[in-house]
């Protein structure tokens, strides 16, 4: 409970420090924001393993930096690994 509580306030003070202004950010905004990331975490697991899955020959796999980029390509979200760099 403690650590959704945190989550739930560095998201409100991140954007807080966005707007560059002393904004309200309503409780049902953060929630929708937290569920939204959770789906994209999800979907991005699921993609990673696939491309693990497709670039590996048996049941045993490593999942690499190959395939989570290969994988962040196939959602069109390669321009989040290019930010992160």
């Amino acid at each position: 409970m403690a650590e959704k509580l945190i989550i739930k306030n560095t998201i409100k003070n991140l954007l807080k420090k966005h707007a560059g202004a002393n904004i309200r950010v309503s409780e049902e905004a953060v929630g929708l924001f937290i569920k939204a990331c959770e789906t994209l975490i999800n979907e991005s697991c699921r993609n990673i393993v696939e491309a693990a899955k497709s670039r590996s020959k048996g049941k045993s796999f490593m999942i690499i930096r190959k395939d989570i980029e290969k994988a962040f390509e196939n959602m069109n979200l390669k321009w989040v690994l290019e930010k992160t760099r």
